[in-house]
């Protein structure tokens, strides 16, 4: 359904909201830096069924899943994903005609979270850069958040 069916439901939220002005939401949307088209993909959802809200802005989750995309071959280094989740935003910032409804969607965009499992312990942080780190594993959470 292409996300016809979330964004239909997220629409009926919306229109719930009107009824209230005071009545906000900050729903979340996944870019995963698997590939670097997740954010043209986005926008064209974003755009398609129509979803700008004045009730709503959208909070980007950046799953913690580096190894699983590491292990299958889709990239080759953490800089890889970094790529991916960052060079789209900072190429449509410096020319928003390059990509207009990713643009418009940045618009209604309020942050980034980093989602994992808080519970599992973490390693020292590394001193390589993003580009040496091909590791298998997952790099540690404050290497994610600097």
């Amino acid at each position: 359904l292409n996300g016809r069916y979330f964004a239909e439901l997220a629409k009926s939220t919306f229109a719930q909201y009107t009824h209230d002005q005071y009545t906000y939401a900050e729903m979340r949307l996944s870019i995963y830096g698997r590939a670097g088209n997740e954010w043209t993909k986005l926008a064209a959802w974003f755009d398609t069924h129509g979803m700008a809200s004045v009730h709503n802005k959208w909070m980007i989750q950046v799953p913690r899943i580096y190894p699983i995309f590491r292990k299958i071959g889709a990239i080759n280094s953490f800089q890889g994903l970094l790529s991916n989740i960052f060079e789209p935003l900072w190429k449509v910032s410096l020319d928003p005609a390059s990509d207009p409804k990713l643009h418009h969607f940045l618009k209604h965009m309020s942050g980034f979270d980093s989602v994992d499992n808080e519970s599992t312990p973490d390693i020292a942080f590394p001193l390589v850069p993003p580009s040496e780190w091909t590791s298998p594993e997952n790099p540690p959470y404050g290497y994610w958040m600097y």
